[in-house]
Order: structure tokens, then C-alpha cells, then sequence
């Protein structure tokens, strides 16, 4: 079964779109920078729709109550969850931000850089496309996944003086004529004087594949990008 992807989409994007996805996330609230609370608040959003705060604006000196209070008030009705895009380093007070933001009435999805191993869902990054979903999965069995969907490349450099690897996070462009289907990806290979180059890519069938297969390792919703991912997932 295909776990559900949610699309996140900036205040600009949402306003522009004539129709919304079916799973719409709000990108993004942030800490501000001259107070103790949010801002960026999303406005009326529909049923069932996951909100994300980032750390783009560092957390430092913020009250979590006077926060989770502003969250509350502005959650959508039925809200999936709020997700915590955190990817700096957790800040000395973390631990009582998510400890106040749990009493919140959903889902509070937690960042790995943030996450304290309690029962709250982790949001991973993407699977690489040269990892299959067991390998980068195992290590958090038993734990509620929310996983980042994005179609990354990896491109592997093979030499006799030594291998490199490369990740490309938003992704290489071309062709990618070959299909390894146990990595639920594509590849191109690029023959060089001294070296052999392998580029791999998920294509959106690739991310379908994949989608329909972590629900095996404890994944149970996912988060992309509206402006990477499309319209054909809306």
C-alpha cells in the first residue's frame, strides 16, 4: 500500500494554485526573531493539512508555552500533524519545546537532528538512491516514520586510485536509460579516460516503488516538495 505524501507548498505557491493537493503542507512558521513566539502562521488551511516549522531562524530564547499556545489557536481543523523541520543541531532548551508542543491536539513529528528517541514519529531524510529501503530503515524499527521524499541524485566515481561519492540534493538532470529495481532507482553510466561514473536518480515511478514498499520498515507518511514533486501527485 502507498503511503500518503504530503505536499509542501509556500504561502506564494498555495495562493497561485487553483487546485490544492488532497494532503497540503503549510511551508513554513518560523521563530521569531524579534519575540518570544512564531511567526509565519498559516491562515485558514483545510481539513487534514500538516503545518512545518523550520529552524531556518534559530530557536534561542523563545517561551515553548507561549509557542505551542500560538500553534494551537492556528492548527487547521483536523490538523495530520505538526512537523518540526529542525536540521540544526538541537538547542539547549529542545527537549522542553517538543516536551510542550506534545500537548498539542496531533501529531508532533520531530527532525532526527531533534529527535530524543520518545514515542514522538521521526522525520528522516530521503532514502539515497544508492541505498535500499531496509539498509537506511533498519536502524529505527519499532519507531512511527514520517520520511522525506525528494529526487535526489547520488553519482559514484569508480577508479583504481579510490572511489568517490557525490549527492546532488536537488537532483541531476539527463537520461537515466537503466533500472535497478532492489534500489527503486535509475541509472546512467559515463565512461571516462580513468574513471567509470554511475549517476543514479529515482524517477516518479521509481518513488512510487518505493513509496509502496517502506510501509514494510515502520514508514507511514511522507513529505516532498510541491515545486520538485508536481502536480501529478496533488
Amino acid at each position: 500500500m502507498e503511503i500518503p505524501l504530503y505536499l509542501a507548498m509556500t504561502a506564494s505557491e498555495i495562493a497561485a494554485c487553483k487546485h490544492l493537493p488532497r494532503r497540503l503542507g503549510w511551508m513554513a512558521c518560523h521563530f521569531d526573531p524579534a519575540g518570544t513566539g512564531l511567526r509565519d502562521l498559516p491562515p485558514a488551511m483545510p481539513p487534514n493539512s500538516l503545518v512545518i516549522l523550520d529552524d531556518s531562524i534559530p530557536f534561542g530564547g523563545h517561551d515553548p508555552d507561549r509557542i505551542a499556545a500560538e500553534l494551537k489557536k492556528a492548527l487547521p481543523r483536523n490538523c495530520s500533524g505538526l512537523l518540526l523541520d529542525f536540521q540544526r543541531p538541537k538547542a539547549p532548551e529542545g527537549d522542553k519545546l517538543i516536551k510542550a508542543l506534545g500537548a498539542l491536539p496531533c501529531p508532533v513529528i520531530v527532525s532526527k537532528q531533534w529527535h530524543n528517541g520518545g514515542s514522538f514519529p521521526i522525520f528522516l531524510p530521503p532514502i539515497p538512491p544508492d541505498q535500499s529501503p531496509q539498509e537506511y530503515l533498519c536502524a529505527y524499527a519499532g519507531q512511527n516514520i514520517w520520511l522525506e521524499a525528494a529526487r535526489d541524485s547520488v553519482t559514484l566515481e569508480l577508479s583504481a586510485g579510490g572511489n568517490r561519492k557525490a549527492e546532488f540534493p536537488q537532483g541531476l538532470s539527463g537520461a537515466y536509460p537503466h533500472e535497478e529495481k532492489a534500489l527503486f532507482c535509475h541509472y546512467r553510466i559515463e565512461e571516462k579516460p580513468e574513471s567509470i561514473l554511475f549517476t543514479l536518480r529515482r524517477t516518479p515511478e521509481d518513488l512510487r516503488a518505493l513509496f509502496n514498499a517502506v510501509t514494510d520498515f515502520g514508514v507511514t507518511n511522507s513529505v516532498g516538495l510541491f515545486q520538485e514533486l508536481g502536480a501529478k501527485w496533488a
